[in-house]
C-alpha cells in the first residue's frame, strides 16, 4: 500500500507539480507547421466524414478535410458575418439560387439553424462539415447549438446525487461519533 501512495505522490510532483517549459511564440509556431500539412487519424474524426477517410481502415491515417479561411461558403450568393460565438453563430445570406451554406464547423445533430422563424435543414457534408440548405430569398441564418433536456436534467440528478452522498458521510460521521459517546445503561437489577 505504502508503495502504491509513494508511485501516486512521485507520479503527481515530477508530472503535475514540476514548473512547465514555455517556448516562445516562434518556436512554438515552428512546431505546429508540419503538423498542419501531416495526415490525420480517422478515430479523430466524426462517424459522417467517411469522405475524408476514404474508408480506409481505422489503423489508417488520412488527410483531413481542405483548410479553407471562409467561416461560411455559400455559392455564388453574398454573406455577412452577424456574430460567431461557440454556442450561436448569425450571418446573413444575399438573396439567390437556393444552394447549402457550408459552415466552418462540425456537423451535429444539435446545432440548429433558422431563418425568418423557420427550421432550416442541416446535413452533414463528405468531410464532416455543417451543411445548410438556404432558401432562395435574402435570409438572416440563426445558428445555435442546443443541449437536449435530458442533458439538462442529468446535470440536476448529478448534483442532487452528490449533495445526498456528501450529506450522507458528513452527517452519518456525525451521529457515529455522537453514538461512541453515549454513556451505557445498565439494569439495576442485575
Amino acid at each position: 500500500m505504502t508503495g502504491l501512495v509513494l508511485i501516486a505522490v512521485t507520479f503527481s510532483l515530477s508530472q503535475t507539480v514540476r514548473g512547465a517549459t514555455y517556448l516562445s511564440r516562434p518556436t512554438f509556431e515552428r512546431m505546429l507547421a508540419p503538423l498542419k500539412e501531416s495526415p490525420s487519424i480517422v478515430q479523430w474524426l466524426p462517424i459522417w466524414a467517411l469522405a475524408s477517410a476514404y474508408n480506409k481502415a481505422s489503423y489508417e491515417k488520412c488527410l483531413p478535410p481542405a483548410a479553407t479561411t471562409a467561416k461560411v461558403e455559400a455559392p455564388n450568393r453574398a454573406f455577412r458575418l452577424i456574430e460567431w460565438n461557440d454556442l450561436r453563430r448569425v450571418f446573413e445570406v444575399d438573396a439567390g439560387k437556393a444552394v447549402d451554406a457550408r459552415v466552418a464547423i462540425f456537423y451535429y445533430p444539435h446545432w440548429v439553424a433558422e431563418a425568418n422563424g423557420q427550421t432550416l435543414s442541416t446535413r452533414p457534408a463528405g468531410d464532416g462539415a455543417l451543411l445548410i440548405a438556404l432558401p432562395p430569398q435574402q435570409v438572416v441564418v440563426n445558428l445555435e447549438f442546443r443541449e437536449p433536456a435530458r442533458s439538462q436534467l442529468s446535470a440536476t440528478i448529478s448534483i442532487i446525487s452528490w449533495t445526498l452522498i456528501v450529506s450522507v458521510i458528513i452527517f452519518g460521521s456525525f451521529t457515529s461519533k455522537r453514538r461512541d459517546h453515549e454513556p451505557i445503561r445498565r439494569d439495576a437489577t442485575n
